[in-house]
């Protein structure tokens, strides 16, 4: 190799390095940078819905089981029409949703887990993980009630 040519391949890769480290200068920090972004992390009540939807789905938002006791479970949560409908009603996470509606938003994600966080944390006492019976009783029952007794003292969920 001539000396015209080690010299150019120093140079290519001084310009690279250059360029690598010009990028990691420039990159935004994937740290929060207030406190509204901090909060927008998963809460331990998040991780267990994950792990919940893992059980009950694969965490495939569009899952149908027909055949879960009579009548079909959707989506993410493997939630029931009439269950959906009547703790939507209940919490009121989607406003003014009408019966024939239930079946166009059921698959919906956020719906489901927002509609879920409230059964798990405000209904029965303590015991709307019921409605997750089998899976709910896998990733962890007592897990969750140390969950729910945190938000009962503190207003919030750990992180």
């Amino acid at each position: 190799m001539s000396t015209i040519t080690k010299i150019g391949v120093v140079v290519l890769i001084v310009v690279g390095l250059m360029l690598i480290l010009a990028n990691r200068a420039e990159a935004p920090s994937t740290a929060p940078t207030n406190k509204e972004e901090a909060t927008k992390r998963p809460d331990a009540l998040d991780n267990w819905i994950n792990r919940l939807a893992f059980c009950e789905s694969s965490n495939r938002p569009y899952a149908i089981n027909q055949f879960d006791g009579g009548s079909p479970s959707y989506g993410y949560l493997q939630w029931k029409v009439d269950s959906f409908w009547r703790y939507n009603n209940r919490y009121k996470i989607l406003h003014n949703l009408e019966k024939q509606e239930v079946r166009n938003i059921i698959m919906d994600r956020d719906a489901q887990i927002e509609l879920t966080r409230k059964v798990l944390l405000e209904e029965y006492n303590g015991r709307g993980w019921r409605n997750w019976w089998n899976c709910a009783n896998r990733v962890g029952v007592a897990e969750l009630n140390k969950i729910r007794e945190y938000y009962n003292k503190n207003g919030s969920i750990p992180r």
